[in-house]
């Protein structure tokens, strides 16, 4: 088995190093040289309309599944979208709100009865 040295700029290295780390298919660094030009030797031998050792179902599965993730996503955004309120609709809660705060403070320091009567009177 011959020896091959390679010149790579350290950030090079430092990045094949955290992918290999990430990724079980690879051993080492080496590993992941001889795979990579093996694969780009195989693709380039077995010209147009290969499929570079893909397995379609593999790959039908896969997008099955992002597709069935997609329309999980578009019905969470549809209820988001349900749950929020415009402005006109807002403006109301807000008033509505503020009215019976205010309200309450004043029946609690005897201002104006519960039937909204002033006390001064």
């Amino acid at each position: 088995m011959a020896l091959v040295q390679l010149r790579v700029p350290d950030e090079r290295v430092e990045a094949w190093d955290e992918f290999v780390e990430d990724e079980p298919e690879y051993d080492d660094r080496s590993d992941l040289i001889r795979k990579s030009v093996e694969r780009t030797i195989s693709t380039d031998t077995e010209g147009p309309g290969s499929n570079d050792g893909v397995d379609e179902q593999v790959v039908l599965e896969r997008f099955d599944r992002l597709e069935s993730l997609m329309q999980d996503v578009e019905q969470e955004i549809g209820l988001v979208q349900a749950d929020l309120v415009n402005e006109d609709e807002m403006s109301d809660i807000v008033s509505n709100r503020s009215y019976r705060a205010v309200k309450h403070a004043l029946e609690t320091y005897d201002v104006i009865t519960e039937e909204g009567k002033d006390d001064r009177e």
